[in-house]
């Protein structure tokens, strides 16, 4: 039985993998032809559905958070 339900479509993960790219949600929305709000929303909505937070914040960017292993994973 895996910790965590990651059943995201491909905007999702576009979406996700953007932001972690840029390493702001700023620099994302601008990629993605998005406003920043809307992006924020969607990223942290996204995050309370699976159940677990996708990013960590550290000096002023955002880098995905590390799966604590393989097997958690569906």
């Amino acid at each position: 039985m895996s910790l965590y339900n990651l059943d995201m479509d491909i905007k999702e993960y576009r979406y996700v993998w953007t932001t972690a790219k840029e390493g702001s949600i700023s620099k994302a929305a601008d990629k993605l032809y998005l406003s920043q709000p809307s992006l924020s929303l969607y990223l942290k909505n996204l995050q309370e559905r699976l159940g677990v937070p996708l990013f960590r914040y550290s000096g002023g960017s955002m880098r995905l958070r590390p799966m604590l292993s393989s097997s958690n994973i569906c």
